[in-house]
């Protein structure tokens, strides 16, 4: 239900055929007229990106500068050295060794240049890098309630799955990460096993200098700090630690998030740093990747950034945009990508959601409280589909935590399969499929709650009113699991995080006095008690 080619390309010759048919014209729904004032390009002056039917060599780079009075340099891509670095594709079947970007004089008519350079025989293509935005709107900061995860039948979910696997990673392009935040602490943000961080040199050979937390493609560092909060905001809504007695609980509470920075400190991005963040994720493991942004122009490169990484099975969630428009909002609206639209708290559209034929799913994204910067206690409120986004994709990594062998087609599937049908019956271009649902996705993937005998609570002990308590799990098949602890009959919930083999879920409450008992349920039912003496 989505389009592939970009709006506005300067020439896609040489392109698979699936990224090149026209755009389709969207019917504007009646009474909700298509805006377009505002959807055209917006390039950032003097840079060029240049794809080659072959590996350019310093002859072909000579003659393309050579028809270009304004010609500053030409500047290659690090991806296929880091493709090489990590054992994948070797550099002549990256996308990106076939690519260049062109540095020309920044008052030199960008698009009229770009369209010289495209007609060069060798040439596939060559676009103006365009600006990309965030696609969230500031809210009430003081608005407490999270109640996103409980629409989407988190609750039920987690009884399945708790928040995941930690070895689900979910690549989070946005605007960076606020590291030192309580709730995305324990083993939150991926590492660069292979790299020393801060130390200036590139320890791995990956062409990526000191990526040892992911990279920021906007300015070619690696300082990965959100001074936006656009990006913590995603990634807590996503996977803010489940259960650890602080703040809000994320949809996939327990996986790994590689934070890669593709907008500025104020939000606005280009389509360049997104596609290098799309082939670093893929290259580097992630399972999927949420991108809470795009524009309305798309780009050729996006497109092949999208197809590789569908060829190599890694699910890309984005933000269906805020324009109120039917017109594609990229990388949205490509078909590989989930779509994802906003509802709010009564599962009614968000007045300016984007809507039409490529939507997928909807998810909430009206006052979504989740963590924010600057300091380790802080929260917000914000709105839009960039909030949507990240529901999904937590939803999509719960189901990643479950069947590690699900492809891009199958989760799509899943996902628009169990939604909640909103609108006009089936599917419609207000809502798309339906609203996103958690714990029917799970089941329908198959998931099923950790059983009997596959878990045992192997340590309770209560020192000064504080009960301790610690479970096993007998194997690693069910780790991201759930089960309940209660205490003299209130329950808490613990979720297997990791540990030594994964295999450990841990509980500390206080403000318990004489003979206390200790109840562990499961999913599957089953009960043992355990009774401690908290004098």
């Amino acid at each position: 239900m989505a389009v592939r080619a970009g709006a506005w390309t300067v020439v896609a010759a040489g392109l698979a055929p699936s990224l090149l048919h026209p755009l389709s014209t969207l019917a504007a729904h009646e009474g909700r007229p298509s805006r377009t004032a505002s959807l055209t390009l917006d390039p950032v002056p003097g840079e060029i990106l240049v794809r080659f039917d072959e590996i350019p060599d310093e002859a072909r780079l000579a003659d393309v500068a050579a028809v270009l009075p304004e010609f500053i340099r030409w500047e290659a891509y690090a991806h296929p050295a880091q493709s090489v670095a990590r054992g994948n594709v070797p550099v002549s079947a990256h996308p990106l060794a076939l690519r260049r970007r062109l540095r020309i004089d920044p008052a030199a008519d960008v698009t009229a240049a770009a369209a010289r350079v495209a007609g060069i025989p060798g040439v596939t293509w060559a676009e103006p890098n365009g600006r990309t935005h965030t696609a969230a709107v500031p809210a009430d900061p003081m608005y407490a309630q999270q109640y996103g995860p409980q629409r989407i039948g988190c609750e039920a979910a987690w009884d399945i799955t708790a928040g995941g696997s930690a070895r689900v990673v979910l690549a989070v392009a946005d605007t960076g990460l606020n590291f030192g935040h309580q709730d995305l602490q324990e083993h939150f943000a991926w590492t660069n096993v292979d790299e020393i961080a801060d130390n200036g040199v590139d320890d791995d050979g990956n062409g990526y200098v000191d990526d040892a937390r992911g990279y920021d493609f906007y300015n070619d560092d690696a300082t990965l700090d959100d001074v936006h909060g656009h990006g913590t905001h995603v990634a807590g809504t996503a996977a803010a630690r489940l259960a650890n007695d602080k703040g809000i609980a994320g949809v996939a509470g327990n996986v790994t998030v590689m934070p890669l920075k593709v907008f500025s400190d104020t939000g606005g991005g280009t389509w360049e740093a997104i596609e290098l963040a799309v082939y670093y994720a893929v290259d580097n493991g992630a399972t999927l990747l949420n991108y809470s942004g795009g524009g309305y122009s798309g780009s050729a490169g996006l497109a092949e950034a999208v197809e590789y990484a569908y060829a190599r099975g890694m699910t890309i969630v984005a933000a269906a945009g805020n324009g109120d428009t039917d017109q594609p909002f990229y990388p949205a609206a490509y078909d590989p990508v989930l779509a994802v639209m906003a509802v709010n708290r009564r599962d009614n559209r968000y007045s300016s959601s984007n809507y039409g034929a490529w939507l997928d799913v909807g998810a909430p994204g009206v006052d979504i409280q989740a963590t924010y910067v600057p300091n380790a206690d802080s929260y917000g409120s914000l709105t839009g589909t960039s909030m949507a986004s990240p529901h999904v994709a937590g939803v999509v990594a719960l189901l990643y935590s479950v069947r590690p062998d699900l492809t891009v087609d199958e989760i799509t599937a899943l996902l628009r399969d169990t939604a909640l049908d909103l609108g006009d019956p089936g599917f419609d271009e207000l809502y798309g499929y339906g609203r996103v649902r958690a714990d029917e996705a799970l089941v329908a993937a198959g998931a099923t709650p950790i059983p009997c005998g596959h878990i045992a609570l192997v340590k309770a002990v209560c020192r000064k009113g504080t009960v301790k308590s610690k479970v096993r799990l007998a194997d690693e098949t069910y780790a991201g699991h759930a089960v309940l602890i209660g205490i003299n009959g209130e329950n808490h919930r613990a979720a297997f995080t990791r540990g030594r083999r994964w295999t450990r879920a841990k509980l500390n409450e206080g403000g318990y006095a004489g003979e206390t008992t200790l109840t562990l349920t499961t999913p599957g039912g089953c009960v043992e008690p355990i009774v401690v003496n908290c004098d």
